[in-house]
């Protein structure tokens, strides 16, 4: 079974390489360009997942709409993706409401690691096959 998960932003470029990170993992990947349109396609029952990708790079993102994101998707893992090392203006979504933050370009091993994590938490404790 493949898992969904959203993959937020605008950069054709990064959709492509995570896309190709995870040709051989079980997850399908669902670009859209903002987190409004994440949640409303969970929310509509449209799409099921536990995990969304997002670029802090090409996005507006600030705490407030993190927590909002969060209050309403409580069982949503964030995972950030950026070409920087720190993000103050995040401080408090960094330590609160995103799960991880991963570097551009995206090492396909770090990731696939932080899906299983997810996935096998909502599976249960078991990874499900390829």
């Amino acid at each position: 079974m493949k898992h969904d998960v959203f993959v937020v932003g605008t950069e054709p470029r990064t959709l492509e390489q995570l896309e190709n990170a995870c040709l051989s993992m079980p997850y399908n990947l669902l670009a859209v360009t903002s987190l409004e349109e994440a949640k409303s396609a969970i929310e509509n029952g449209e799409k099921r997942t536990n995990a969304i990708v997002v670029d802090f790079d090409s996005l507006p993102v600030s705490n407030s709409l993190l927590r909002i994101f969060r209050r309403g998707l409580p069982d949503t893992y964030l995972i950030g993706i950026s070409t920087k090392h720190f993000h103050p203006e995040l401080e408090e979504s960094l330590r609160e409401h995103i799960y991880a933050c991963l570097p551009k370009p995206v090492d396909s091993d770090e990731l696939c690691f932080f899906l299983r994590s997810i996935f096998e938490n909502e599976d249960g404790g078991k990874d499900s096959p390829p």
